[in-house]
């Protein structure tokens, strides 16, 4: 179940500008590398001298009651201005009516009264409970912050800030590569970008910085690839080829990655013409909105027909791939044929 709540950022914002002490937030969702990474850098808000006096991380239970951890709380913060409670309990967000009420009643009381020095994040899972008290109150109070799939902006952002936490900017084409390259996965990106920041001796990271030290994870290698198909550019796609049969993927597993993607794409670019929103699309293909974005945007190098046309193309690859035929000859020629104006397609020989 998701509410309308504050975003990852806006909290971050908060905390910079001084508004987030007496607040109380619950972060939750399915992004925890996002969600991880919100905690650190809202931690690192606090002055690192008198830290260790002023934050505070704990496992809620029945044995560590909230009664106890809210004592901490209204303690007033030693050599600065707030302090930080975080406290993980999903138990607490996911258990049935009835069980830990004290708990429950002690975080609704602190909401309605809380430590005008003291900024509170309770951290539960994926999902919380229908009808949970605390969770409906904290609604109404704005304290809940939703961890979703990352938009491309969002990525970007996280990505730009991540290299300044080392001192370092990504250029243009460098930020673009290394977002594409984690195909979405957050935890992907944080590496990319501080093993491309290490590598940079300069205060900017450029574009073959980033290549020269980051390989693209399996989806983001297919975005490559599609992109270079989509943009008729066959010595592009070749190499995003090569570079995945070089690092070992089984040529099934990139015949069938590239499948899952046309079709993927075909699903994305039908369901627009339909008038769906990329939000809706994400919802009905159970994708993350990063990924929908991409596939929205590789849609527009191809016609439906074109699509249509591949996929019954590449289901024909498949079954030279398992006949034993020359595998990299057999993904080259397919990379070929994609990357044919539509007039010159003609079907795999035998």
């Amino acid at each position: 179940m998701k509410r309308e709540g504050a975003a990852p950022e806006q909290v971050l914002a908060a905390a910079r500008a001084g508004r987030h002490r007496g607040r109380v937030f619950l972060f939750y969702g399915p992004e925890r590398h996002l969600l991880q990474l919100t905690l650190e850098r809202l931690t690192a808000c606090l002055p690192a001298q008198t830290r260790a006096f002023n934050y505070r991380k704990a496992e809620g239970s029945p044995a560590n009651p909230a009664a106890d951890l809210l004592a901490w709380a209204y303690s007033p913060p030693v050599g600065a201005d707030w302090r930080l409670l975080v406290v993980r309990d999903e138990e607490l967000f996911t258990t049935g009516k009835g069980k830990r009420q004290d708990d429950v009643k002690a975080y609704l009381a602190y909401l309605a009264q809380p430590a005008p020095a003291c900024c509170l994040v309770l951290v539960a899972g994926t999902e919380v409970e229908e009808g949970n008290r605390l969770y409906q109150a904290l609604g109404e109070a704005g304290g809940l912050v939703y961890f979703g799939s990352p938009s491309t902006a969002a990525l970007r952002r996280w990505a730009q800030e991540e290299a300044a936490t080392h001192g370092k900017k990504l250029a243009a084409d460098a930020l673009a590569y290394l977002v594409t390259a984690s195909g979405g996965d957050l935890g992907f990106l944080r590496g990319a970008v501080t093993k491309a920041c290490l590598f940079s001796t300069g205060r900017e990271v450029t574009l073959a910085a980033a290549q020269a030290v980051v390989t693209a994870s399996p989806q983001g290698s297919i975005f490559h690839l599609v992109d270079a198909v989509g943009e008729r550019d066959a010595a592009r796609a070749l190499l995003f080829l090569r570079r995945r049969l070089l690092a070992g993927e089984p040529p099934l597993q990139v015949a069938f990655m590239l499948g899952r993607q046309v079709r993927l794409i075909l699903q994305a670019k039908l369901l627009l013409a339909r008038g769906r929103k990329a939000e809706e699309i994400a919802r009905t293909l159970a994708l993350p909105s990063f990924v929908v974005e991409k596939l929205l945007a590789q849609g527009r190098g191809f016609t439906a027909e074109r699509l249509k046309e591949a996929l019954g193309y590449l289901a024909l690859v498949d079954a030279r791939l398992k006949s034993g035929r020359d595998a990299q000859a057999v993904l080259e020629e397919s990379v070929l044929y994609l990357c044919r104006p539509a007039s010159r397609l003609a079907g795999p020989h035998h």
